[in-house]
């Protein structure tokens, strides 16, 4: 049984966002398979119309005796999608396109059940078996950490889950007190779970968001943020129809250069056409300075003035010296661990996107893409967060790194089959946090028209 974890990966290292050393790509294509790969791509995008037919999924729930569970709360996560079972503990949901969903099923007493469900092979009713929740579990304890308080980690949990974008200002944790922290400072970790599923109010895109938080945790060694977790959205209900319109607006300006709008476009093929330019990127270790810093950790005495050592923090120091090489060694020592290798021919998306059947791409590639947005320009606030607030604003650019080396599905609404296997840095890394997120079933005014 899988879970789809939304998950969301920051990589920072001082001022610039780290990126992992990959390998030059091994992928070859002839013009052949290239064209046959268009072909597929375009084809799957004629046939994929059919999977927007409303279809219905159904089933009961009920506990282990067979006892009907009426009011159980059923949703598909990350879609506004969701019902209650009535008393007879029988649910429908409707309208939503063919594809691959979690189904989340959660009742008061009981622990949350998930599945994975593919529409297209469904052909009877689900049959939900709750199991009754353990007293114990009402209290997990997340580890042997020092258990801490909102009012010490709020701040940093809310900059980080919620984002600091614009559109965070309006994105309010209704029940922050179901947070739970603990702070490991031996392996130097913040983690957090939430004993309730978390309510949000996103005012600035008109949902109310019910996140059912399964794992937080910030490693300020790596400076890598993960969280993961089942979200239903619900639209705000208004008579204002200009209220209407600033949600639509605000929603199609957040979509447009968004992770979710590069899969869409990249499974259509038209990711030029949307916008987006992929390029190949190597990420090589800096030779030089891990030299100098190898010299630093014996604490070698250089041209009988220039001296490297260790502070207590690890910190490099060079000491001493006058001369040109100990300016030399200082810069080299500010310089990043890795070096970037960006390759300048624009990748097509059947380069590394293949047809696997009529309603799926497969995505593969060696470790990192590097996309530009040419659309739209970075965010002020994006720049003052990497402290380059003086630096003139350029494209959106954002990498994905594989984490595992495998095909990863795409689905015809741009969702993931694992989404674990994506790590987002760059731009994505910033700006897709819960105060920018948008449903999968949510498609701008314009296209759903098409």
């Amino acid at each position: 049984m899988s879970k789809k974890k939304q998950w969301i990966a920051l990589v920072q290292h001082k001022h610039l966002y780290k990126r992992v050393l990959h390998k030059d790509s091994n992928l070859y294509v002839c013009t052949n398979m290239a064209f046959l790969r268009h072909f597929l791509l375009l084809f799957a995008l004629t046939i994929s119309a059919a999977g927007f037919s409303q279809i219905k999924i159904t089933g009961t729930v009920q506990d282990k005796s067979g006892k009907p569970l009426g009011a159980a709360s059923i949703f598909l996560s990350g879609t506004s999608f969701g019902t209650m079972a009535n008393d007879k503990g029988y649910f429908g949901l409707s309208g939503m396109a063919q594809g691959k969903y979690d189904l989340v099923v959660s009742c008061m007493g009981y622990q949350t059940h998930n599945q994975s469900i593919d529409t297209r092979q469904i052909t009877e009713p689900i049959i939900i078996v709750l199991k009754p929740k353990l007293e114990e579990l009402e209290n997990v304890i997340i580890g042997p950490g020092e258990e801490v308080s909102w009012e010490e980690w709020g701040k940093f949990f809310t900059d980080n889950f919620i984002g600091t974008t614009p559109q965070s200002k309006d994105c309010i944790i209704e029940n922050p007190s179901v947070v739970r922290f603990r702070h490991f400072r031996t392996q130097q970790l913040i983690r957090a779970t939430a004993s309730k599923p978390l309510i949000i109010t996103n005012k600035a895109l008109g949902y109310t968001i019910t996140y059912q938080l399964e794992f937080f945790q910030y490693d300020f060694q790596s400076k890598i943020l993960y969280y993961y977790g089942f979200v239903l959205f619900t639209e705000m209900e208004t008579k204002n129809e200009r209220l209407r319109q600033r949600y639509e607006e605000n929603r199609m300006k957040i979509y447009y250069g968004s992770q979710l709008h590069f899969l869409r476009s990249l499974y259509r093929n038209k990711q030029l056409d949307e916008g987006f330019e992929m390029r190949k990127l190597v990420k090589q270790p800096n030779l030089e300075k891990e030299r100098i810093r190898n010299i630093m950790k014996q604490g070698i005495t250089l041209n009988s003035n220039v001296s490297l050592s260790l502070k207590k923090d690890n910190t490099p120091t060079v000491m001493g010296g006058q001369n040109d090489s100990s300016s030399y060694y200082q810069k080299v020592l500010k310089q990043p661990n890795e070096i970037d290798i960006l390759y300048s021919p624009i990748l097509s998306g059947d380069s590394i996107a293949h047809q696997i059947n009529s309603y799926t791409v497969g995505l593969t590639f060696n470790n990192y893409l590097h996309i530009t947005y040419i659309k739209e320009k970075e965010h002020i606030d994006y720049l003052t967060s990497k402290m380059e607030g003086n630096r003139k604003s350029g494209f959106q650019t954002s990498m994905l790194k594989m984490n595992e080396p495998k095909v990863v599905e795409i689905g015809s609404q741009g969702e993931v089959n694992d989404p674990l296997i994506l790590l987002s840095t760059g731009y994505w890394a910033w700006s897709e946090k819960i105060a920018t997120m948008l449903p999968s079933n949510y498609w701008p005014r314009k296209e759903a028209k098409k």
